[in-house]
């Protein structure tokens, strides 16, 4: 029991009374004040005394005094007991104490130091203070003994005093044991993957007097052997006077909440359907390998891989085939790559891999041949064997610094390249194909706003019969002027219109405006030209196509079989009986259909015994001097005789010299088109050309 004693005294009668206090199980703490008014002053402060003793002498005799000493120890929160001591020659004083409150006198008892201390004790014990003490230590053990976190206090030394039921559960240590020990005893702490490699919280507070804790990660290794993750605060004790009388730590059981957190690290790190890293850690450790070949003088490749044709599998077996196909593509990519590396997968069929610590670009070129030979193997997916290919880009950094982003978009755009020569291969990144992709970059933005802008136009070619050289029809071609790109080629803006799917609006405005034109044509007296559009496959899967060509015929009042349709044999490479569909609607509208560059891609007679097409378009390839070429002879007629057994009408296209045109117009070709008869020409040009033809025809 400690107890805070204030004697109010001279300085000779206060040695006394403390001396013969002695030594007792009560710990008195005793403040000496030589008069009531400097003792006043201290209660106005932060002096808060559990007893206060007036020793009465010849300087503390004033009933003033006296009074005001009693006022302010009744004022007090909790009423400060007043003990009064001294000789009976002061009994008028002593009944004029007790009058105003004083609580007892003991008369001059300094030579019966166990009756002294007993009276203290017993009217310290019968304060209001005490009770609300203790009642405040009784509420204070019963919270630490209810609460869940492990609270374990300890003296000065380090030495255990108390520990509450959580921290007994928690340590496995019972308090009976407990006690007494060193804390680092009861409760050994794993820091930073080792035992004893830093001091214990404790001898930190201790020591350097302030709060401190457990580094993140920690582990309580407990008594029978098991070990919990825990989170702690520790802090020293320091009483009022400063000293510090030891050091308390609070900690709990955080097992389930690191569990918790790492499994939601792990789902926010990695890909859900392959378990391999997701795009947030593979730039993580990207970032991390490419300032490590900084110092190592090494160098960091990123492939980028795209599977080939990956939705055509989706739809032919299913998502659920797709998604085991991704599995087992991930599988073999990380079969191929050592540890240090990163296999990712960005999303859909995307997949990035990291190779970390090369020494030279023919590393990174060995480890994509093994890719592309491990994912050309068949898969075995649902008893059903499926093919794939991949097409692959390398980003390669040298030992200057690059960062992660354009490493990733090297690699990217190298990919590109690889679909773009024929797919199932590799590229690596190059200053040509960093700028070739800036340039379609500008042309894609370019696209985005030339019909808002007036920038594109139709030019027209005429098609002649070849047996009278009368003009019968033209084609529409596309042209693009840019104020930036200037003219821009067709083979250069159109794959980007199919790549961005711009070419299915360039498309809608080449048909509206090509049947303006031929209205235009027909109020100025030209006569009903027919005109030949290009379509491309993504036009023709868009199932408001033909609604669309028969609105914008109807809004024109044009006759459908002005218009004639071209599209190429690509549309043929996915669901055919969809494609049939597709063209017998635009068929019943009256349009007429034909095929384009027939004998370049995936040519089949089959097909053309089932498509509707009025017209067979031979390509440039097979017109080009084809009178040197008997192979290619024999080709064209055998294209030409099987035309005319369905009943198309063969036009050849690309003719640029008269022995061309002699070898179509003598081999029964009906029509032709090429810069022999005339280049393409403007609207304004081909009024002109038309109305000439006319007066020829006269």
């Amino acid at each position: 029991m400690d107890v805070n004693l204030m004697v109010v005294s001279t300085k000779a009668r206060a040695t006394g009374f403390i001396k013969s206090l002695g030594s007792t199980s009560t710990v008195f703490g005793v403040s000496q004040f030589n008069s009531v008014g400097s003792a006043l002053e201290a209660l106005k402060g932060e002096e808060k005394p559990d007893v206060i003793v007036l020793v009465l002498t010849k300087s503390v005799l004033k009933p003033v005094k006296i009074l005001e000493l009693l006022s302010a120890a009744a004022k007090k929160s909790s009423p400060i007991p007043v003990l009064l001591l001294g000789s009976e020659s002061f009994r008028a004083r002593v009944d004029f104490a007790l009058q105003e409150g004083a609580h007892i006198y003991i008369g001059d008892e300094l030579s019966h130091p166990r009756l002294l201390i007993q009276v203290l004790q017993d009217v310290w014990t019968g304060s209001e203070g005490y009770r609300v003490r203790n009642s405040a230590l009784s509420r204070a053990k019963i919270t630490l003994d209810s609460i869940s976190d492990g609270v374990i206090g300890t003296d000065g030394e380090g030495k255990v005093e108390y520990i509450n039921p959580a921290a007994e559960k928690l340590t496995g240590w019972p308090k009976e044991l407990a006690k007494g020990k060193p804390v680092s005893d009861v409760m050994k702490v794993k820091l930073d993957g080792a035992f004893g490699d830093i001091p214990h919280p404790v001898e930190l507070a201790l020591s350097k007097l302030a709060p401190t804790g457990l580094s993140a990660g920690a582990v309580l290794l407990r008594r029978n052997g098991g070990s919990i993750d825990i989170e702690d605060s520790t802090a020293p004790m320091i009483d009022e006077k400063g000293a510090v009388t030891g050091a308390v730590i609070v900690f709990h059981d955080v097992s389930m909440e690191r569990a918790m957190k790492a499994k939601m690290t792990y789902l926010a790190e990695h890909d859900q359907l392959t378990h391999l890293p997701n795009r947030l850690l593979f730039r993580d450790r990207a970032a991390q390998s490419l300032r490590s070949a900084v110092r190592n003088h090494s160098n960091v490749a990123i492939l980028f891989l795209d599977l080939d044709n990956f939705k055509g599998i989706n739809d032919s077996f299913g998502h659920s085939v797709g998604d085991k196909l991704l599995v087992s593509v991930a599988a073999r990519l990380s079969g191929c790559v050592r540890e240090e590396d990163t296999v990712s997968r960005q999303g859909g069929d995307e997949f990035l891999v990291l190779l970390a610590g090369l020494k030279s670009r023919e590393a990174a070129e060995k480890v994509a041949k093994k890719i592309i030979s491990s994912c050309n193997e068949p898969y075995l997916i649902d008893h059903q064997e499926i093919h794939i290919t991949i097409s692959m880009g390398i980003g390669f950094s040298p030992q200057e610094h690059v960062d992660i982003d354009s490493l990733i978009a090297q690699a990217d755009t190298a990919m590109y390249r690889t679909k773009q020569n024929g797919r199932n291969g590799y590229t690596f990144f190059s200053n040509e194909i960093g700028a070739q992709a800036q340039e379609r970059q500008k042309i894609e933005e370019g696209l985005r706003q030339c019909i808002d802008l007036n920038e594109i136009r139709l030019v027209y070619q005429p098609k002649i019969d070849l047996s009278n050289g009368a003009v019968v029809g033209v084609e529409a071609l596309m042209r693009w002027r840019n104020d930036a790109l200037g003219e821009v080629a067709p083979n250069s803006f159109i794959p980007v219109a199919e790549a961005t799917r711009l070419v299915v609006a360039l498309g809608r405005w080449a048909i509206k405006e090509a049947c303006t034109q031929i209205g235009q044509w027909k109020s100025l007296g030209l006569g009903e030209i027919k005109i030949a559009v290009n379509v491309s496959a993504l036009e023709l899967e868009d199932d408001s196509y033909a609604d669309y060509v028969s609105t914008v015929l109807r809004d024109c009042k044009l006759d459908p079989g002005l218009l004639q349709l071209e599209v190429t044999e690509t549309i043929f490479i996915k669901d055919l009986s969809e494609c049939l569909i597709r063209l017998e609607v635009l068929k019943e509208a009256g349009v007429l259909l034909a095929l384009d560059d027939f004998g370049t891609g995936y040519s089949s007679f089959s097909y053309l015994t089932r498509m509707p097409f009025d017209f067979l378009k031979i390509d440039r390839s097979f017109v080009h001097d084809i009178e040197l070429d008997s192979g290619r002879e024999a080709v064209v007629g055998a294209m030409l005789s099987m035309a005319k057994s369905l009943g198309l009408t063969v036009i050849a296209e690309g003719i640029e010299t008269s022995a061309e045109a002699d070898f179509f117009m003598n081999s029964g070709c009906d029509q032709a088109q090429g810069f022999f008869f005339s280049k393409p020409l403007e609207a304004m040009d081909m009024s002109y050309f038309l109305s000439q033809q006319r007066l020829s025809t006269a």
